[in-house]
C-alpha cells in the first residue's frame, strides 16, 4: 500500500505545467561582459541591451553566473518584467 502512494506522489509531481516564456525572438547573437559595476548604473547586478537580435549583455562579477540566464532571457524575451528591475531567476 505504501509503494502505491509513493509512486502516486512521484507521478503528479511530473504533471507539472511548464513555465510558457513569451518570446520575441529565437536567435540572437549575444555578447557577455562581466564588469564589477554596470556602467553609469547603480544597485544593478545586470543589463541587457539588444537591437536586431544582436544583444549586448554586462552582468557584475559579484552575481555571474547567478544572473546570466536572467540576462540572456532578456535576449529572446526582450522586457519581460516591465514593472522595473528584477532579481527573478538571480538569488
Amino acid at each position: 500500500m505504501h509503494r502505491l502512494i509513493v509512486a502516486t506522489v512521484l507521478v503528479a509531481g511530473c504533471a507539472e505545467t511548464p513555465k510558457r516564456y513569451d518570446m520575441q525572438r529565437t536567435e540572437a547573437t549575444v555578447h557577455i561582459r562581466v564588469v564589477e559595476r554596470i556602467p553609469g548604473r547603480t544597485n544593478l547586478y545586470g543589463l541587457s541591451s539588444c537591437r536586431d537580435g544582436e544583444c549586448e549583455i554586462w552582468i557584475r562579477r559579484s552575481v555571474y553566473p547567478k544572473c546570466l540566464v536572467h540576462e540572456i532571457r532578456h535576449a529572446f524575451e526582450g522586457n519581460f518584467h516591465p514593472a522595473g528591475p528584477s532579481t527573478e531567476d538571480c538569488l
